[in-house]
């Protein structure tokens, strides 16, 4: 009898998971003396086999090993904690000289168990290679922690990041940041960002002794089973408004910048 076009069936598992390092932001940014610092965030874009694990190192480069601090040091990764990942957090130690920006870099390396199909071959993304800015700690301004922020439709991925938000000197009043969201992709909805839910954000940091704590702004995606043609680009901004004229305009440092970009990482494919 015959069976066609053939008897025999051949198929085909597609492997859609790649082994990578990821770390939540593109860039960081400290302050001079600031004890809580900032974070990221260290994952696996991909669950190793059960009873591996994955060793990513993180080292600041020669000029900047005497000031600037990742803690901890290394971060050990598995099946249980792949995805949700672990935090690092960088600190840069204060000193008594007013000067300006100054800049470093944390490296990532990666070591795995015997097997694994990470290793020190595995790609880190954006880059191996962290960028930090640390600012002196003597003039007026606003640090956000980050400069990018990658979040993903797929929920067991990495759907949220967080980014703070901190002065830089003790205002003589009450410091309003306002946070602003722009489409820079064509047709985006705010709604394809399930956190925040309302905007604009108003961040509003107190005169007084609590003028130094950093605030929050979790970005989260909406998973919305619907295929786009890519990626989906937005941009936070960042304005200042406050009665001590040091923190008044658009003449206020925001720093790295006033405009944070935004990718929304398409998890839908057509087909």
């Amino acid at each position: 009898v015959a069976v066609l076009p053939s008897s025999s069936l051949n198929g085909t598992i597609e492997e859609d998971d790649a082994a990578g390092v990821a770390l939540s932001v593109g860039s960081l940014s400290v302050t001079e003396g600031d004890a809580t610092g900032a974070t990221y965030r260290v994952s696996l874009l991909s669950r190793p086999a059960a009873g591996e694990w994955v060793r990513v190192q993180v080292s600041a480069d020669a000029g900047s090993s005497s000031w600037l601090t990742a803690s901890p040091s290394e971060v050990v990764l598995g099946p249980g904690n792949w995805s949700s990942g672990a935090e690092v957090r960088v600190t840069a130690s204060q000193d008594s000289v007013a000067e300006d920006t100054a800049s470093a870099t944390l490296t990532h390396a990666v070591t795995a168990s015997s097997g694994s199909v990470y290793g020190p071959g595995t790609a880190v993304y954006p880059s191996a290679a962290l960028s930090v800015a640390a600012y002196d700690e003597d003039s007026a301004g606003v640090v956000l922690s980050a400069s990018s922020l990658r979040v993903t439709e797929l929920q067991s991925g990495h759907p949220e990041q967080t980014y703070e938000v901190r002065l830089l000197s003790e205002p003589e009043s009450a410091v309003t940041v306002t946070v602003t969201l722009e489409g820079l992709s064509e047709g985006f909805n705010a709604s394809w960002l399930s956190s925040p839910s309302a905007w604009p954000v108003v961040l509003t940091f107190p005169a007084g002794a609590s003028w130094a704590a950093a605030q929050s702004v979790t970005v989260r995606a909406r998973d919305d089973s619907v295929a786009h043609s890519s990626d989906a680009v937005f941009r936070l901004s960042h304005a200042v408004s406050s009665s001590d004229g040091r923190y008044n305009g658009g003449s206020v440092a925001v720093l790295p910048s006033s405009s944070l970009n935004g990718t929304i990482e398409e998890d839908d494919v057509a087909g």
